[in-house]
């Protein structure tokens, strides 16, 4: 009996040997080379949305710019400025003299357009005009600012709804990107 049963025990312990080593085999030949091939999708899954990533932020950047360049001029034109600054003196009832284009400034990435105008105003018209052309969704940069004489007429000072007129020389300065 105890051959009978030294007997068993080897063939039990030979079977397990023999399974674990059928497994082993069966995963070296068939999972090994199935994880492999799921490596490799997910490999290129990952590149994919890499791409996809790049693609999102390629869009979202040409948006950006699309929306910077309704911000700015795109030439070399100074009727842009000018005709923004005309209509917000108009709506604020403010009379322009003179409007005066300047030389534009090169430099390395932007080129500056300037225009320099004389209007006449009260300083509250001359406050809400300075507020509405900060207002807006374009780049607009006031350079200089000046009181001057306003004309006059007859030796007195201009007024209009009970309120002295000021002559105020401004500077504006907008700028064209090189892009």
């Amino acid at each position: 009996m105890n051959i009978r049963l030294l007997y068993k025990k080897v063939h039990f312990i030979a079977f397990v040997v023999l399974l674990i080593g059928c497994f082993g085999a069966f995963y070296n030949i068939s999972v090994k080379s199935n994880l492999d091939f799921i490596d490799s999708s997910i490999d290129r899954i990952v590149a994919k949305k890499k791409l996809l990533e790049l693609y999102t932020e390629e869009i979202k950047l040409e948006s950006e710019l699309t929306s910077l360049g309704a911000m700015f001029p795109q030439r070399l034109d100074v009727r842009w400025t000018m005709s923004i600054l005309n209509e917000i003196a108009k709506r604020e009832g403010i009379e322009i003299v003179t409007i005066r284009p300047m030389p534009v400034i090169n430099s390395d990435f932007h080129d500056e357009l300037r225009v320099s105008i004389l209007v006449e105003c009260s300083y509250h018209q001359l406050g809400r005009m300075i507020d509405a052309i900060d207002s807006t969704d374009k780049y607009i940069q006031i350079e200089e600012l000046r009181a001057v004489p306003a004309s006059k007429r007859n030796n007195t000072a201009k007024v209009k709804d009970n309120v002295v007129i000021i002559g105020w020389q401004i500077t504006f300065v907008s700028i064209v990107p090189k892009v």
